[in-house]
């Protein structure tokens, strides 16, 4: 979708400024492809001589063709040269899940189809990262362009967003065990800091414009309200701060996914007296509640991290923009960055 928004609208006044908008990537998207194939065949020739060609072929093929179904090579997501490798990650996760399916069905042995696409990984990564410093294109693609105009998202993209829901299962509870003892360290740490409810629970917007309790922990003193936070408020406290600076404090939004209210990946969900202001306000604003809020997402992701309520047609920007182009491959790109990025304080 190309810039032919009317300039009228907040929303494309918001693109304007923000430039992270994917590219149509073009002839440099034949070179990338190029160098993608031979990565696949350099990971074939080495895991072959560790007698595991077959599935390491399968899982590749898988890989490959996943690539070019999620249109790596048509539409770049890669906004610096490190987004080269989480690109590679995210197609690399899906095609080696597809191979690893295929391989026990045909009786193959597993360690290709895990160990391929893991090669693959580093050498298409290092490959895009080299290439995304060539001069590159111009044409981008609009994220609030007119023709997003469908009350729902197209679809062709129904059986993605059913394997998403089925990847939002799986994260949700693998992060839940994994994450038991830090949660009850955290909870513990909550309670001795100040006197009050461990949970924060607060009415948000979810899919159709539903509402939902969001679970955090709680990160303000009692009686805080509602006002929107900024940075140095004194409402937080003093572990508060600390949950925030690294996101621990939404670690209890796992059950909101587990339970089907939200999803890793998707616009954030806002307050009810937000969205409603919002809605009147801004152009197109409902269209980010046709899919369920997300713990992170591309607004998350690209945007600085303390904003304003006046920064809400950037925040469509990018929310729309997802909601157009949601798939498998843009759902498992901004988990893995998100988690690459975590311990750089860059993701939400």
């Amino acid at each position: 979708m190309l810039n032919t928004i009317e300039a009228s609208n907040p929303a494309h006044e918001a693109v304007q400024e923000w430039p992270a908008l994917p590219e149509q990537l073009g002839r440099f998207g034949t070179l990338l492809m190029v160098g993608d194939a031979a990565a696949a065949l350099a990971c074939i020739a080495l895991l072959g001589l560790l007698g595991n060609a077959t599935s390491a072929f399968l899982a590749l093929a898988c890989t490959f063709a996943l690539a070019v179904a999620a249109g790596r090579y048509r539409l770049s997501y890669a906004l610096h040269p490190r987004d080269e490798w989480y690109q590679a990650g995210a197609v690399a996760i899906a095609g080696g899940l597809v191979g690893l399916a295929l391989s026990f069905l045909f009786g193959l042995h597993w360690l290709g189809a895990i160990a391929g696409p893991l090669v693959w990984i580093v050498a298409a990564g290092a490959i895009g990262a080299g290439l995304h410093r060539l001069r590159r294109g111009e044409r981008r693609f609009d994220p609030a362009g007119d023709r997003l105009r469908r009350p729902y998202p197209k679809p062709s993209t129904a059986i993605e967003l059913g394997i998403i829901r089925l990847l939002d299962v799986l994260f949700a509870s693998l992060a839940l065990l994994v994450c038991t003892p830090l949660l009850v360290v955290i909870a513990l740490a909550i309670r001795f800091d100040d006197a009050g409810p461990v949970f924060f629970q607060q009415r948000r917007v979810g899919r159709d414009d539903d509402d939902f309790t969001m679970f955090k922990f709680r990160t303000m003193r009692t009686g805080a309200g509602d006002a929107w936070v900024r940075p140095g408020d004194e409402r937080i406290t003093r572990r508060g701060a600390l949950l925030r600076r690294w996101s621990l404090d939404e670690l209890p939004q796992l059950c909101n996914i587990a339970l089907g209210e939200m999803s890793l990946v998707g616009p954030r969900p806002e307050m009810r007296e937000y969205a409603d202001r919002f809605a009147r306000e801004v152009p197109l604003y409902s269209l980010r509640h046709v899919l369920r809020p997300g713990l992170t997402g591309w607004a998350q992701l690209n945007l600085p991290r303390n904003l304003e309520p006046a920064d809400a047609p950037r925040v469509l920007a990018c929310d729309l923009f997802y909601v157009e182009h949601v798939s498998v491959y843009l759902y498992l790109y901004c988990v893995i960055k998100t988690a690459c990025e975590f311990f750089t304080h860059r993701a939400v």
